[in-house]
Parts: C-alpha cells; sequence; structure tokens
C-alpha cells in the first residue's frame, strides 16, 4: 500500500490469486498466489481507502486508485502482449532461481512451449510468443471519488523491474520500483 501511494502507478502487474487448475502441476506455486493476494489486497482497497489514515497522518501518503490491474497466470486471460523480443530476458531472470531451473537444461524450450499457446489467442503470426494477462479495471465509478481523478495519470510511465540476487538460492525476488 505504501509503494503504490508513494508511486502512484496507473498499472499493477502481479500474480494471479486463483488455482489455474488446467496446469496445476506447473502453476500454481504458493508463494506466486500468495504475491497476488497481497498485491490485489494493496491495490483495493487499502491503497485506496482514505480511512487507512497511518500512511495520511504519519507520511502524507494520499489515497490513490491504481487504475487496471494486470494479472499473470490467471484462469481466464483477456489480453495479451507480445514477448517475443524479451524472451531471452525473461530466461535469464529465470536462470537466477537457480534453486529451482539450474537442473533443468531445456528450460526455453519448455518456457516457449508453455507460451507458444497464446500466440494463436493474440493473433500473432507463427513463430512470435505472447504471454497472457487477464486485465482488471480498477475504475471508480464516481470521478469525484477517485482520489486520483483530479490529479490525472502520472507523467512519466512506471516499469516494475525484479531484482534478483545471482548467488541466492532463495526463490523469492526483490521488486524495485522505477520512474
Amino acid at each position: 500500500m505504501r509503494v503504490i501511494r508513494q508511486v502512484r502507478p496507473r498499472k499493477l502487474l502481479t500474480w494471479s490469486p486463483e488455482w489455474d487448475w488446467s496446469r496445476f502441476r506447473t502453476s500454481c506455486h504458493i508463494d506466486h498466489r500468495a504475491t497476488g493476494e497481497v498485491a490485489l489486497t494493496a491495490a483495493y482497497p487499502d491503497a485506496g481507502n482514505a480511512s487507512h489514515r497511518t500512511l495520511l497522518d504519519h507520511e502524507a501518503l494520499q489515497p490513490w486508485t491504481v487504475q487496471e490491474i494486470w494479472m499473470l497466470n490467471g484462469t481466464a486471460p483477456n489480453h495479451h502482449v507480445d514477448v517475443t523480443d524479451t524472451f531471452d530476458q525473461k530466461i535469464e531472470a529465470l536462470r537466477a532461481h537457480r534453486s529451482q531451473t539450474g537442473h533443468r537444461d531445456r528450460l526455453a524450450t519448455e518456457m516457449r512451449r508453455r507460451i507458444e499457446p497464446n500466440t494463436a489467442a493474440a493473433g500473432l503470426p507463427a513463430g512470435r510468443l505472447a504471454e497472457a494477462f487477464h486485465v482488471v479495471p480498477n475504475q471508480v465509478k464516481n470521478r469525484h471519488s477517485a482520489p486520483n481523478g483530479a490529479l490525472g495519470w502520472p507523467k512519466k510511465p512506471i516499469r516494475l523491474r525484479m531484482a534478483v540476487e545471482p548467488d541466492r538460492e532463495s526463490s523469492s525476488a526483490a521488486a524495485e520500483w522505477i520512474g
């Protein structure tokens, strides 16, 4: 909630907290689902809730409503993004999780096979790769009650960079907001 109020992002990218039963053995890690649950709770209702006085009173952080939630690995994807040009970076980031991927010689092939079905759904030509997201609008119906309704969008786009410590055997990664 604090980071959302500080950064004031328009979009939040996180894991879906839902079970994907069609990929049960490969996609329902508890840490991914827990991350999704915490991120969604921070985005709504917490970050936009004026009743959360601690951050307002002690740090002067005004309520903020994230306009869109983008969930990866959800059960009902409704948006696709061409990731062909960044696929190698994805594999490099996954390889940083040595305790989980160090033994997987065919990681790139496995990941390519996992996301290839998204290509047709995205309407992309063969050979391209797409990630699937469930995008949920989180807009307040009454614009007068939206804390960021009168303030407009941030001037600069917000990106989320995942920083992984290469010598760490943990599967966790630290997120850092950069603007």
